[in-house]
This record gives C-alpha cells, sequence and structure tokens, in this order.
C-alpha cells in the first residue's frame, strides 16, 4: 500500500495522463489531503473545457482512482464572466 505522499503523487500523475490524453489544456497540480474519522482523503479538482469530454473523462478517473478506495465523483457546469466555460469535475477518495 501506497503511502499518503506517493498516492497523492499518483493521483495527480493519473489526473495529469487522462488530461494530456484528451488534449485538455488544464494543468492539474495538486490535491488536498485530509485525515479525519474516515481515514485518510484526498480531494481535487479538474476543468474540462471540452463538453464532449466530460463523461470519458470521469469514467477515466473512476477507473483509475477506484483501486485506491472509495471514490465520489461530482461534475458542475461554470460560466465565469471573464474566460471560457468549462466543466468543473471534483472527485474525494477515502482510502480503504
Amino acid at each position: 500500500m501506497l503511502d499518503k505522499n506517493e498516492t497523492k503523487e499518483e493521483i495527480i500523475k493519473i489526473a495529469k495522463e487522462i488530461l494530456k490524453k484528451n488534449n485538455e489544456p488544464y494543468d492539474f497540480d495538486s490535491v488536498a489531503v485530509l485525515n479525519t474519522n474516515k481515514g485518510v482523503s484526498f480531494i481535487g479538482s479538474l476543468r474540462i473545457y471540452n463538453d464532449e469530454l466530460v463523461n470519458s473523462i470521469s469514467k477515466d478517473l473512476e477507473t483509475n482512482l477506484n483501486k485506491f478506495g472509495k471514490f465520489t465523483i461530482n461534475n458542475q457546469r461554470v460560466t465565469p464572466c471573464c474566460e471560457a466555460p468549462f466543466h468543473n469535475i471534483s472527485f474525494e477518495l477515502v482510502l480503504n
């Protein structure tokens, strides 16, 4: 089993690979690590600018991160005033 820092780095690596594979410009570089009574949780979010890729990127994240523990994912459409609209895919991963 990986320790917290190794798991964090692995999550970042997986997310970056998924974004790169789908030609998404957003650079994912951090994951929050929380110690809770449920265990260790990792929380992150990605910006997806191409509407057509949201479902496949979500599925790729779920497939790749489920192996670490309980994985929860949410998706929200964001329309900021001064930049292109995007989908914010947020996730929480609780280690087994």
